[in-house]
């Protein structure tokens, strides 16, 4: 049969396009295609988990550290002669919560490594002529000097912190109940230096020397010591 004839009739030569042969050659063809998308979108998928595994290794790595201190201290504030009272040294007491993370893998090279932060309440009762008492809160950060406590002992660090002062004075002008005191609020800024002093497991203490600086109704610059006792944990 001529090759006209098979033009004419529609037929397919072996192995063509539409023959049995031709079909099993486009699906060897098509495998390897398949193969290789296959393997592609699994090393997508490997490398998409390697991903989302590896902050959560690295985290458990580094073994961070959360450290909550509890600080009981008692006060005396030298305060600027326009507070207005008599007795310009006010005794007084607080309370301070500070929170510090670090990881005890690293040594602690930033300031920002050796930083505590945390809040602070500070008051003192009525004293002087006319009586006066204070209420000083606010936020404060602690930041440590040393990398490691000098002799396992002695943090000495560099402090500063925000807040309200408020003061509370006798009116000796008048005797109404609604104007037997006269009371004032101040925003607070407060640089200072200090140490802690570990003594044993957890338990410690801490001597403070701060200026709170003072900016109401007229502007004051005062000093306050503190001392107290910590527990960590």
């Amino acid at each position: 049969m001529s090759d006209n004839t098979l033009a004419r009739s529609g037929d397919t030569p072996p192995g063509g396009a539409g023959s049995p042969a031709g079909a099993v050659r486009g699906t060897n063809a098509a495998a390897p295609a398949r193969v290789r998308l296959r393997e592609h979108l699994l090393a997508t998928l490997g490398v998409l988990g390697a991903l989302t595994v590896a902050p959560a290794g690295a985290a458990a790595q580094r073994q961070i550290e959360e450290i909550r201190t509890v600080e009981a201290y008692a006060a005396r504030y030298a305060l600027d002669d326009r507070v207005g009272t008599n007795k310009q040294n006010l005794d007084g007491f607080g309370l301070r919560l500070m929170y510090e993370r670090r990881d005890p893998t690293r040594p602690a090279a930033s300031f920002l490594d050796r930083a505590r932060g945390g809040a602070f309440a500070t008051y003192t009762t009525k004293q002087g002529s006319p009586n006066l008492s204070t209420l000083h809160v606010g936020l404060q950060t602690d930041l440590s000097f040393l990398q490691r406590p000098l002799g396992g002992v002695l943090d000495p660090f560099f402090s500063f912190g925000i807040g309200i002062f408020r003061t509370s004075r006798e009116n000796l002008v008048t005797t109404t109940r609604a104007g037997k005191r006269i009371v004032e609020s101040s925003f607070s800024f407060v640089p200072g230096l200090g140490t802690r002093i570990g003594l044993v497991d957890r338990f410690g203490a801490r001597v403070d020397v701060r200026a709170p600086l003072l900016f109401g109704t007229s502007s004051t610059a005062n000093f306050v010591g503190e001392g107290g006792l910590y527990f960590s944990f």
